[in-house]
């Protein structure tokens, strides 16, 4: 990285284009009584200057979720009950715009799992980024979004249709 200077008295640290700066983005001033730069601390008494790094993609991304949604009517007694809670999660995602990551096809649903016990189903998965793993803000803005939310699934469990409400757990 190299200075940028602001004035006679001030500097900031910039790296060169493709690389980022390591630590926080400060501004430093020189003191005109001593003439040190505020660099120059208790914890860094040489003044090194920080450190500009190449960022490095991660190589997986993921996400875990548990909803959970209070009802007399036992769903997921088996794997094509499992696959219609599913369906009616993507369809909520869709229809609300809450996992815009699956919307735009950069992370998939993985390790889904749906159970019902004492009048609770309670259903699992997981979000992968699949791509632009250097950007996490793509996971992270979707994870947001669906903590904050409160899902509704519609599970048609072959009689009369039935929707339930619930917030993340």
């Amino acid at each position: 990285g190299y200075a940028v200077y602001i004035g006679a008295s001030s500097a900031k640290y910039q790296c060169k284009e493709g690389y980022t700066l390591q630590g926080p983005d400060l501004t430093y001033t020189c003191d005109e009584k001593t003439k040190k730069w505020s660099i120059v601390t208790a914890s860094n008494p040489n003044g090194n200057p920080p450190t500009c790094e190449a960022p490095v993609a991660a190589e997986a991304r993921s996400e875990s979720f548990t909803v959970s949604i209070t009802t007399e009517t036992e769903y997921c007694k088996d794997a094509t009950e499992d696959g219609k809670a599913k369906a009616a999660l993507l369809a909520y995602f869709k229809s609300s715009g809450e996992a815009l990551c699956l919307d735009s096809d950069y992370c998939s649903m993985d390790s889904f799992d749906c159970s019902w016990s004492d009048n609770k189903l309670t259903v699992s998965f997981k979000l992968v980024q699949t791509v632009q793993l250097s950007d996490s803000s793509i996971l992270e803005d979707t994870a947001s979004s669906i903590k904050a939310s409160k899902i509704s699934l519609n599970l048609d469990t072959g009689g009369s249709r039935r929707k339930r409400a619930t917030s993340l757990v």
